[in-house]
């Protein structure tokens, strides 16, 4: 079992505003924001939620969440 810091991602857009706007419709998840990160040459800006000690934790909360949440390693924040 892995252990650490994850998180649940739950979008990624090009546009920061875009990004700002999903942070809105995930506040109840705890600590939503957006990180700018990198991806084939292109600047992306995922929204993430909280930070969980597990990844049985995260993948908790990314099923209540729904399809488009995955967990992720909490790196780079």
């Amino acid at each position: 079992t892995a252990s650490g810091q994850f998180t649940v991602q739950v979008g990624a857009f090009s546009n920061f505003t875009n990004a700002q706007k999903q942070v809105s419709r995930f506040k109840a998840y705890g600590n939503p924001r957006v990180v700018e990160t990198t991806r084939a040459g292109k600047k992306l800006f995922v929204v993430r939620v909280g930070t969980y000690p597990t990844r049985q934790a995260a993948e908790r909360v990314a099923k209540n969440i729904g399809p488009e949440a995955k967990v992720m390693a909490a790196t780079g924040e």
